[in-house]
């Protein structure tokens, strides 16, 4: 099984491993030092592309909970304003609930019934 250069491609005889000449050696360690120094390159590219994007989203995290936390602070000031509610508040609010299930209700029978129409219409 005869070896070629690594960076010529000549077959390799005697004692050479993985080049032909000192030149050759010299070259190809060069060639796979810029190599690798461009995938350094590449490498720390991404990372910094990376860290930018986490830096984003903790900062964009930080503004949500600064909005939250003024959010429970208005909430809190609230909590004092709260009053006792009378029977009939009570009872006018659970007639204003009866009429919106009512109107629900109604509106149900509606669709169930213009449901019923499109199927008769859509098979017929």
């Amino acid at each position: 099984m005869a070896l070629n250069c690594a960076r010529c491609g000549k077959t390799l005889t005697g004692r050479q491993k993985k080049w032909c000449s000192v030149s050759c050696r010299n070259e190809g360690s060069k060639k796979a030092g810029s190599s690798e120094l461009k995938k350094l390159i590449e490498v720390s590219v991404l990372s910094q592309k990376t860290n930018l994007a986490l830096a984003k989203s903790v900062n964009d995290l930080t503004l949500r909970v600064d909005r939250m936390v003024s959010m429970f602070e208005k909430a809190a000031e609230g909590v004092g304003d709260i009053r006792d509610v009378t029977k009939e508040e009570v009872n006018q609010v659970a007639k204003q609930l009866q009429d919106v299930v009512k109107q629900n209700k109604d509106l149900a029978e509606g669709l169930l019934a213009l449901d019923g129409y499109v199927r008769r219409h859509k098979n017929g």
